[in-house]
Order: structure tokens, then C-alpha cells, then sequence
């Protein structure tokens, strides 16, 4: 799909003149002029722009390559007109000793989700076909039932925005749709007909064939999407996209571009430090119950892995006994988890008070010094040991390939309730996908799951 340049452009002017439209508009109705407003009132407009501005272009809004459904690109919307809003609210208070109009500020909450939200929506379902004239061009690979919904599905919510090549696939019988030949075909077929993106419907794809396809695909920069209904736990805990009634992953080309490492590196040195500060009394207060219950050090560290091929030293508060390592091999039997980890819900080696760090997660709150030194980030997939990496399946090690972090997806979706190829799914969708928006959301849903324990043991 070729969309003229000015098209991007268009989105960025229009939603800055609405934004700036509104937000003028309520002064002017609350002071009946603009003489005589504040520099604060004019300088939480602007930096509310610029955030949203910001927000945005990390979320990709204005270069989205494939096109999205109106309802799900809504959401999207007001999801980042609210992290916007709050983050420029928190900067003038915490900044500005001045408070602005309180009226301003819920009047513009509140008109700005109303009147912005519905533009959008009508924008991205009705005036974005007259500002793109060249469809998107679609390639499916899988001619099997979910495969044909897909292609149906394509027509009814995109209409001529989308077009349709046909379908790759191995085993075809009785399939309506132009089946343009096999899997193995894919290279010489995207170099003939340039398809914009690739739809990956994996209920008739085995897996080799599947993580063949996204290699060949990420080589040439095409975006692919996996659509089938197994996915169904990923979309019950995250919202990362659909179509119709089918849970959509999106794979991009690379989980956390250069700008956006920059963004998640100085997110999480501000609010890593702010937490150290905050928590400061209760480390004084964990570290002594620990001396008192049991002997050993404080504090426990593991060599983890921080990628592929580095390591890094996981700081934690000790919460077993003495020489609980040489007893694992004695306990392998009672495993509770599949895959690569290792977890007993009533491990013998676990201490009383550690039992009670484990219970709330207070047992990882030394791994902030972790995220301040840069081997970790706030949020990110939890950082396996070598040995379980070892173990891994290769589309599992992909979980490598972005920062580990002290809570995640897969924490605020079920944590110990979930299997592994669960949680590496999970973190993988979340590498993918990463956004600030998703990271600040992860964040807050990490809060109320810390405080019930749940899942954690």
C-alpha cells in the first residue's frame, strides 16, 4: 500500500489544530477572553500537545502500515489522550507551585475523550479511504478455516482499503479463495508481487513451517500477523489488537527501536529512583527481619541471563535457607511447572519470612538498583537462568531478544497459574508490541496483584 506522504502529515496537523481548537475554546468559555490567563493554563496545553504528540509517534499512530480496525484504533485513542493528559497534569503539579482552573482541566478531560475520540473514530472509519487510494495488499498464509474468515472478514472491515492476493499454503482441498501456491514459495512470490503485509492463520501451519515464514518475512521488513483462535488467553489479559472475534499478535521488525530505548531507559531511571527513595524505610525494615529469622546474608544473587549471550547478577533478598541450591536436585520431582522453571508451592527450603517476601513479591524489590545500573528494565520479560535457557525451545529464546524486567505481561496475567509456552507467548507479544502506554498499564496492574499475592509462591 503506497500512502501518500501528506497523508501522516494530515493526522498529525489535524489532531494538533482539534486539540488546541478544544482546549482554547474551554479557556475562552471559562474566562470569556484570553487576557488574563495564566502562563500555567497555556503551559499544560502545551505540553499536553507535545505529549500526545510524542505518544503518539511511539505508538506508532502516524505510520501505521496496516490498516486497523475503527473501534480497536478508538481505544488506542483515548488510551493515549489520558496517559497524555496525566502525565502533563503530574508535570504542573510537581513542577508549577500554581495550580491551574480545575474547571479547565475536567472540562478538557472530559469534552477532549468525548469530541477527539468520536473524530477519530469517525476519521479512521470513514475519511482515511478517501486520503489513501492505493489498497493494502494482503497475502495469507493458511487455507484453512480461519484463513477464509480472515480473508472475509478483511473485506467487511476494511472494504477497498484491502486487497486480497490470494493464499500460500501446502495442503489445499475444496478452498474458494485463490490458493497462489505452496509455503516454500513465499520468497520468490513476495519478490513478484511486493505484498504490504502477511496474515499467518496457524491452525493448518505446523510450527517449523510458521517460524520459517516470520524469519523469511522479518528478512524483507514485511509485517506479519498471526491470527487463530489459540491465542484466546493472550487476548483475554491484554488488549493488543482484533479483528472481529480473532485475537490478533502483530510481529515487527524490531521489539524497541533506537528513540523508543531511549524513552524506556529514562522512564525507568525516574521512576526506578523514586521508588528506591520511597521504599528505602522498608528495605531497612526487610533486611533486619531477615538477619533475625534465619542465617545468611540479606541478600541473594543469581547469575541471569540479561540476553542472549549476557549474563548479569539478579540482586534479591534472601528468602531460603543456606545451601538451598545443593537441594534442588532432591526436590526436581515435586516440580510444579513445565518447561524451563522450576517452582514448588510449599518448597521446604523457603524460610518463614522469605515465605511471606515471596507472598507480596517483596523479595524482588532489590533488583531497582539492578534497573538504575541497566541491567534490567521496570517491565520486561522475567530474566531466565542459563540453565533454563538451555532448555528452550528456539522460538522460546525469542523472550531473549528485549530487556528483561521486574514485573510483566505474563505477571499481571495469571503469573504462576500460567504454563510456560503461555508466558514466553506472552512476553514475546509484549517484546512486539512494546508502547509507554503498555509499559505505565502493565505498571498499575502490577500493584493490586502484588498487594492480594496472587498467583505468587
Amino acid at each position: 500500500m503506497k500512502t501518500p506522504r501528506y497523508y501522516y502529515f494530515f493526522k498529525f496537523c489535524l489532531d494538533g489544530l482539534l486539540i488546541a481548537g478544544l482546549y482554547a475554546g474551554i479557556i475562552y468559555h471559562r474566562f470569556g477572553s484570553f487576557g488574563g490567563v495564566t502562563r500555567v493554563l497555556w503551559g499544560f496545553g502545551i505540553v499536553f500537545l507535545m505529549l500526545f504528540w510524542l505518544l503518539s509517534f511511539l505508538r506508532r499512530d502516524y505510520m501505521q502500515k496496516i490498516p486497523r480496525d475503527a473501534l480497536d484504533s478508538f481505544f488506542a485513542f483515548l488510551e493515549t489522550f489520558v496517559y497524555s493528559y496525566l502525565l502533563a497534569l503530574m508535570s504542573i503539579i510537581f513542577l508549577i507551585p500554581t495550580h491551574p482552573s480545575r474547571q479547565v482541566l475536567v472540562f478538557f478531560l472530559l469534552f477532549g475523550l468525548l469530541t477527539m475520540g468520536g473524530y477519530r473514530y469517525l476519521f479512521n472509519r470513514y475519511f482515511s479511504s478517501y486520503l489513501i487510494k492505493s489498497p493494502h495488499r494482503v497475502l495469507i498464509a493458511g487455507a484453512g478455516e480461519v484463513g477464509k474468515r480472515v480473508a472475509d472478514q478483511l473485506g467487511t472491515l476494511f472494504g477497498e482499503q484491502v486487497e486480497l492476493l490470494g493464499f500460500l499454503d501446502d495442503n489445499v482441498q475444496g478452498f474458494d479463495y485463490p490458493v497462489l501456491g505452496r509455503l516454500k514459495d513465499f520468497p520468490s512470490f513476495y519478490l513478484e508481487n511486493r505484498p504490504d503485509s502477511l496474515f499467518i492463520s496457524i491452525s493448518n501451519i505446523e510450527e517449523d513451517r510458521m517460524m520459517w515464514l516470520m524469519r523469511q518475512a522479518r528478512r524483507v521488513g514485511l509485517p506479519v500477523k498471526i491470527i487463530s483462535d489459540v491465542f484466546d488467553i493472550v487476548a483475554q489479559k491484554v488488549r493488543g489488537g482484533s479483528m472481529e472475534k480473532w485475537p490478533v499478535i502483530e510481529i515487527q521488525d524490531t521489539p524497541v527501536r533506537q528513540a523508543q530505548a531511549f524513552v524506556k531507559r529514562s522512564f525507568d531511571l525516574l521512576v526506578g529512583g523514586l521508588l528506591v527513595l520511597l521504599f528505602s524505610p522498608v528495605f531497612l525494615t526487610i533486611a533486619l527481619l531477615i538477619k533475625i529469622d534465619s542465617k545468611g546474608p540479606v541478600f541473594f544473587t543469581q547469575r541471569r541471563m540479561k540476553s542472549r549471550d549476557e549474563v548479569f547478577d539478579c540482586l534479591k533478598f534472601r528468602t531460603m535457607i543456606e545451601g538451598a541450591d545443593e537441594i534442588k536436585e532432591e526436590l526436581m520431582d515435586e516440580n510444579e511447572m513445565d518447561g524451563a522453571i522450576f517452582k514448588i508451592k510449599d518448597d521446604p527450603r523457603i524460610t518463614r519470612v522469605g515465605k511471606w517476601l515471596r507472598r507480596f513479591s517483596l523479595d524482588e524489590l532489590p533488583q531497582l538498583f539492578n534497573v538504575i545500573k541497566g541491567d534490567m528494565s521496570l517491565i520486561g520479560p522475567r530474566p531466565p537462568t542459563p540453565a533454563e535457557v538451555e532448555e528452550y525451545e528456539p522460538w522460546q529464546e525469542r523472550r531473549l531478544d528485549g530487556y528483561a524486567g521486574m514485573t510483566g505481561l505474563w505477571q499481571v496475567s495469571g503469573r504462576n497459574k500460567l504454563d510456560f509456552d503461555e508466558m514466553c507467548l506472552l512476553d514475546i507479544y509484549y517484546l512486539e508490541n512494546w508502547s509507554l502506554g503498555l509499559d505505565l498499564k502493565i505498571l498499575l496492574k502490577t500493584i493490586p496483584v502484588v498487594l492480594t499475592g496472587k498467583g505468587a509462591y
